[in-house]
């Protein structure tokens, strides 16, 4: 996938990216065939994911210095749960502060907008 599609499909909900990535590539399936044919490996691939080098540092480091986090993911709860299952080393230390792109407080509303990020930091006291 080259990196124009990703910067286009990257955070959107998950309905929103299949039509963008249907209308980008011409395939000719429909968005609920997108979906399905998609989750099909991600599941397996969500348990092998590993945090980017640097990323467990920079967490510790504002964990240390006691500095609010939250995390904002435009993954669906149940995905961001796979994903993270695995990794509570890194995850632990935002206390159960994530909002995941499938929160009622988004009202369906994907990156870029910034609903996501407003209600991230509303979790963290910043109004």
């Amino acid at each position: 996938m080259t990196w124009e599609i990703k910067s286009q499909i990257m955070g959107r909900p998950a309905p929103s990216a299949a039509q963008v990535l249907i209308d980008l590539t011409g395939v000719p399936l429909t968005v609920e065939e997108v979906l399905s044919q998609s989750s099909k490996g991600l599941e397996n691939a969500f348990t092998k994911v590993q945090p980017l080098p640097g990323v467990l540092k920079l967490v510790k480091h504002l964990e240390k210095h006691n500095v609010p986090m939250a995390i904002a993911t435009g993954s669906m709860k149940k995905n961001f749960l796979i994903k993270s299952a695995h990794l509570s080393h890194l995850f632990d230390p935002f206390n159960g502060k994530v909002l995941c792109g499938d929160d009622p407080r988004l009202e369906g509303k994907g990156k870029p907008d910034p609903t996501i990020f407003i209600e991230g930091g509303k979790m963290l006291g910043i109004t």
